[in-house]
């Protein structure tokens, strides 16, 4: 019995020398004690700007320096938006894992990321630069229909980006314009802008009425300005349209489309070409003339230079026609 006492009074002479900073945590079966060789008193409440908060910027301190050094870079919470967080001793142990038994861990904190707000005239700007780039090279006016609020998102320091897409494939009219504000791939929050934006693009119009076939040349087709609602083929470079056909008839002042104008012709009627024979394994050549239009694959007829014979031929690509 009087041992028993004895070791009592030994254990509770070692908690009182150990002092706050090395606090007593139990008594091993063997008798010896361990104590905590840091001491870490959560702060009542903290802002970060990081998304990530470690032990250091969350508690104050003390005991072993090195081993402080070593717990303070140790992430304790991660903080992905503006919800605040509660941090006790339990979550803190359960953070640092085994090492966690090294330290007497005390209090509670309430943790918050550090704000900032994007204001209606930042967001409405976003979305007019995506409007204003994917008009390329069209005129166009942009006004701004309907602007959301602000928004309040995380402030790690830098600005946030800011992405904006169109929710309408509309290239004219009122179009709604969704704006997304993040960090790289992580979207914090979004908003809803509406801009009313008109587009108009110089296209090919016919110069006077053109009948089906005709073969577009010089003074044919003349510059015409149009607005645009929605994607098309108009065209606009007059080196796309020259020398080719029309499949349908075209009024004075009409839009050209690319899907009213045949493929362009490999061959042309009256132009020079290479008459090409092929037997057993044989391949002459000779001049001839073409006697129509002809894409490759078109059997079209020929005249043949050395006689003046006409001939039939399929053409095998720009210039050159096998007679058969």
């Amino acid at each position: 019995m009087t041992w028993c006492v004895e070791r009592i009074l030994i254990i509770a002479l070692l908690v009182l020398a150990a002092g706050p900073a090395r606090v007593a945590s139990a008594a091993s079966a063997t008798g010896t004690v361990k104590t905590a060789e840091v001491v870490a008193i959560l702060k009542p409440q903290v802002e970060l700007a990081a998304e990530r908060a470690l032990l250091a910027q969350v508690a104050d301190l003390s005991g072993d320096a090195e081993l402080i050094a070593q717990l303070g870079a140790i992430a304790v919470q991660d903080l992905p938006g503006l919800a605040p967080r509660r941090l006790n001793a339990a979550a803190v142990r359960a953070a640092l894992g085994p090492i966690a038994g090294r330290l007497d861990i005390r209090g509670e904190c309430r943790l918050s990321r550090r704000a900032r707000t994007i204001t209606a005239a930042e967001l409405a700007a976003a979305a007019v630069r995506c409007a204003t780039a994917a008009a390329g090279t069209d005129e166009v006016a942009i006004t701004i229909a309907k602007n959301a609020g602000d928004l309040v998102v995380p402030d790690d320091g830098t600005p946030a980006d800011l992405t904006a897409d169109p929710l309408d494939n509309a290239l004219s009219g009122t179009i709604p314009y969704r704006v997304r504000a993040g960090r790289g791939s992580r979207e914090w929050a979004r908003a809803l802008v509406t801009l009313d934006i008109r587009r108009w693009r110089t296209v090919l119009v016919s110069a006077r009425d053109l009948p089906r076939g005709a073969k577009l040349g010089v003074g044919d087709l003349v510059p015409g300005r149009i607005e645009v609602r929605r994607g098309g083929d108009a065209l606009t470079d007059p080196a796309e349209a020259a020398g080719r056909a029309l499949r349908g008839p075209l009024a004075t002042g009409a839009v050209l489309l690319r899907n009213q104008l045949t493929a362009r012709a490999d061959v042309h009627g009256g132009e020079p070409v290479e008459l090409v024979y092929r037997s057993a394994g044989i391949e002459l050549s000779a001049g001839g003339t073409a006697l129509a239009d002809g894409q490759t694959g078109d059997r079209i007829q020929v005249r043949r230079g050395t006689d003046g014979k006409s001939l039939t031929g399929t053409v095998l690509g720009p210039g050159q026609v096998q007679i058969n």
